[in-house]
C-alpha cells in the first residue's frame, strides 16, 4: 500500500512513495504541497491560502518570508 501525505495547502491526500511522488515538501515552510497546489501557484501562494499558510508558520515558529513583488507569499524560500 502506498504512503499517502496530506497537502498542507488544500487538505487533500496524495501519494508520496513507491516511485510516485504527487507532491513536494516546501522546505522553508516545512509543509507538504500536492502537485496541483504547487504547480498552480507558481507566481506565489494565492491569497485564499494565506490564512492557512500563516497559521502553519506561526504554529511551527517559522518567520514569515519576504513577499514577492506581486504581494504574494513565495512558493519556496
Amino acid at each position: 500500500m502506498p504512503y499517502m501525505e496530506r497537502c498542507d495547502i488544500c487538505g487533500n491526500e496524495f501519494q508520496f512513495s513507491d516511485h510516485q511522488y504527487d507532491g513536494r515538501k516546501c522546505q522553508g515552510y516545512n509543509m507538504m504541497a500536492c502537485r496541483s497546489c504547487y504547480d498552480g501557484n507558481h507566481d506565489g501562494w494565492a491569497p485564499h491560502y494565506e490564512d492557512r499558510i500563516l497559521k502553519h508558520l506561526e504554529d511551527h515558529g517559522i518567520e514569515e518570508p519576504e513577499r514577492l513583488d506581486n504581494g504574494l507569499l513565495p512558493r519556496e524560500f
